[in-house]
């Protein structure tokens, strides 16, 4: 905790932090710092661009918070919301993430081989 303290006080005037929700010392720490200048986002995945929810590819909490801290750090940079949802909503995946296989009735198979393959 002591070194995300030195880098989030390190921050440029202009500089963005963007902090998941997930980690309570490092949201605790963004909260007492958040009258610095730096800019300090704490994201969830229910931050996530609602065109996330609607992208196979970008499946699960994982995916949306990374989603919301892409979205945060474009809004910081100046794109507009829609201009994230027409990037967001023409991704199209990437081999072997979150891949849909196969269907029956009661399962979905999903190819997800890169998450397990230790030299991806």
């Amino acid at each position: 905790v002591a070194a995300k303290a030195r880098a989030l006080t390190a921050l440029p005037a202009h500089g963005l932090a963007v902090i998941g929700s997930g980690d309570a010392h490092v949201v605790k720490l963004a909260d007492d710092l958040r009258d610095g200048a730096a800019a300090l986002s704490v994201i969830s995945p229910e931050m996530a661009p609602a065109a996330v929810r609607d992208c196979a590819a970008l499946a699960g909490d994982h995916n949306a918070e990374n989603a919301a801290a892409v979205a945060a750090c474009l809004q910081h940079l100046g794109c507009s919301d829609d201009a994230i949802a027409v990037g967001v909503s023409s991704f199209a995946g990437l081999p072997h993430r979150l891949q849909p296989v196969a269907n029956t009735s009661h399962l979905q198979f999903v190819n997800d081989s890169k998450a397990t393959n230790g030299v991806a």
